[in-house]
């Protein structure tokens, strides 16, 4: 038993029914950065947009959509492409 009542070697915060599979999606409000760190190939798809320059201008800490409005593209064609890299 673990010290907060639940059975040894489980989790008290629940657990994944056997088969669920946990899916990282992005949205308009996803940081730059944990978009980065979501997948590898995530600079490409910035690139695409001509977005290559915010990498290197400390704009991790923004989201997709402050980032592609400034720079008049759609958040969602970036969302959209971001996530068939997630698939």
């Amino acid at each position: 038993m673990n010290r907060d009542g639940t059975p040894e070697g489980q989790s008290p915060y629940g657990s994944i029914p056997e088969g669920d599979i946990l899916k990282m999606r992005v949205t308009k409000y996803t940081l730059i950065g944990e978009a980065l760190r979501m997948h590898p190939e995530a600079r490409k798809i910035f690139a695409k947009y001509g977005l290559e320059h915010i990498l290197s201008m400390g704009a991790l800490t923004e989201t997709i959509e402050a980032i592609a409005r400034i720079n008049d593209v759609n958040p969602q064609r970036i969302v959209e492409d971001l996530n068939n890299l997630l698939k």
